[in-house]
């Protein structure tokens, strides 16, 4: 019998993209999230621009974008219309002097386009680095600052980080469970369910999870104390990165 041939394909581009952005010190990743966060609220649309290409395409690279996550992203989007809609109102009915029309609509898209902006920089930080990793980072970064009780602040980070996914999927897991066993049922009785459910299943699921922390150290200062693998390429890349956004934010 003739073997098949088998050819190894070399990973996609997007693929070493999302390797190297899991792969990279956790601290380069939320020093340059922190700073193009705030690089985005002084930036007009050129800024926005440049720090939106980078930002996309690692969301892209990490299935930020997936269809998987499509309600998520639709919340996402009627929060960024429902504060544009917001300041788009409040300057129409309290208009500051001079303000055209023109003016009000453009200025409500750049808030629009800060906060999607913003999402998408939170996004590819939870994607990237894993709530352990992000809380040993900031443990790192607050150590100068609080000292020993630093890994308390790290371990909330890290438990706050997991539970927001969980929540959402126990409420979207909730919302399908109703519809198909209440169909009848009236909205304001399926809010008041929804939210029962979501409530006692989040309460067992803590002390699971607290019995998990409790079981791996994790109430330690020890185990927040990590040496990371010095990583010169990444830094350099990160300091170019904000330097870049930085200079963009100015025109």
């Amino acid at each position: 019998m003739s073997e098949r041939s088998t050819t190894i394909r070399p990973p996609s581009r997007s693929a070493r993209l999302a390797d190297a952005l899991r792969g990279a010190d956790p601290r380069a990743k939320v020093a340059a999230t922190l700073a193009l966060g705030l690089i985005t609220w002084r930036s007009g649309p050129v800024g926005l621009a440049c720090i939106a290409v980078p930002a996309a395409a690692a969301c892209a690279a990490l299935g930020a974008w997936d269809a998987t996550h499509a309600r998520t992203l639709r919340a996402y989007l009627l929060f960024v219309l429902l504060w544009s809609g917001v300041k788009f109102g409040m300057d129409a009915f309290f208009p500051p002097a001079g303000l055209t029309l023109g003016d009000n609509l453009a200025q409500a898209g750049l808030l629009g386009a800060r906060l999607a902006l913003l999402i998408a920089l939170g996004l590819a930080l939870a994607r990237a680095t894993n709530p352990r990793r992000l809380g040993l980072a900031l443990a790192w970064a607050l150590r100068p600052v609080l000292g020993r009780h630093a890994w308390k602040t790290a371990l909330s980070l890290a438990l706050m980080l997991h539970f927001i996914p969980l929540v959402h999927e126990t409420a979207t897991r909730a919302r399908t469970a109703l519809a198909l066993r209440a169909p009848r049922c009236s909205r304001r009785r399926r809010v008041v369910l929804a939210a029962q459910t979501v409530l006692r299943s989040l309460s067992r699921r803590t002390w699971g999870q607290t019995l998990a922390v409790a079981a791996r150290g994790l109430d330690e200062a020890e185990a927040w104390s990590a040496a990371f693998v010095p990583q010169p390429r990444v830094w350099l890349a990160t300091t170019a990165l904000i330097a870049s956004a930085w200079a963009a934010s100015l025109i």
